[in-house]
């Protein structure tokens, strides 16, 4: 069980949750999509360095999912030493309080039990607390298992 953690990263630390959003695409924002790369930069190097308090401050607390990312973020800081690659990122759309991205993502693992390398690829909900963009909810797209 402990590898399926491992293997469904995103869903677990990056707030699953059943929420759908239409979004409107837009013509891409610059910066937006420059700080909302940044906090998902932010986010995984954050849990590169096992620092619980960075990764939560990148999630917005009212997440339906908080909590049990919370939970699942101390049980795999205690378990795994993975390294973590954004390999790409794309602004998709602004609709309201509501930011969209299409990224993928590469982890693997540094140290620890059994873990199955991967490639996630989601679609990220962002929604501003306190004027800062923060995760609010995901969609995995594909998962691409490398050994």
């Amino acid at each position: 069980m402990k590898s399926l953690t491992g293997i469904l990263i995103w869903s677990l630390l990056l707030i699953t949750g059943t929420d759908t959003v239409c979004a409107q695409t837009i013509a891409p924002d610059q910066d937006l999509g420059a700080a909302l790369r940044k906090v998902i930069v932010e986010n995984l190097d954050a849990y590169e360095k096992e620092d619980l308090a960075r990764v939560l401050a990148t999630v917005h607390t009212q997440a339906l999912g908080y909590l049990a990312t919370k939970q699942a973020t101390l049980e795999m800081f205690s378990e795994f030493d993975l390294h973590y690659e954004l390999l790409e990122f794309r602004f998709l759309s602004l609709d309201g309080e509501y930011a969209m991205v299409r990224a993928k993502q590469k982890t693997m693992k540094v140290n620890g039990p059994a873990f199955r390398d991967s490639i996630v690829e989601t679609v990220i909900i962002f929604k501003q607390e306190e004027g800062r963009w923060k995760f609010w909810t995901q969609a995995i797209l594909d998962v691409q298992i490398l050994n």
